[in-house]
């Protein structure tokens, strides 16, 4: 029993390792409730080691996230969409969001750094 129970922490122990080891990248809010007019950009922090970005709409806004002079994804409809550099890679640049919408709206812009 008591080799069992040993073996279990070792296991627990190596799987809390690997999660830890494979969860690199952070989150940072960088703006909240964003008032952003149609067919505008905001930026948002200049970040050394930037591997994606999100936008989170507030309402029917179509929201588009990117990394400036690399890329940009626009959904369809007004949904959570994020955009991120893949293949382990980052960038030194900023997250930004577009507001695809004719109309005025709100988002919230987030980014991950390694």
């Amino acid at each position: 029993m008591r080799s069992t129970l040993r073996s279990v922490g070792v296991v627990v122990a190596m799987l809390l390792a690997i999660a830890v080891g494979t969860s690199s990248a952070s989150a940072e809010l960088w703006t909240y409730h964003q008032n952003i007019g149609p067919g505008a950009n905001v930026f948002g922090p200049y970040v050394g080691h930037l591997v994606g970005s999100e936008v989170t709409p507030w309402g029917v806004g179509i929201g588009c996230a990117g990394i400036r002079y690399i890329g940009l994804t626009c959904p369809l409809k007004a949904e959570v969409v994020e955009y991120r550099i893949g293949g382990g890679g980052f960038t030194a640049s900023e997250p930004y969001m577009h507001n695809h919408s004719t109309f005025e709206t709100f988002l919230n812009g987030q980014y991950w750094e390694s």
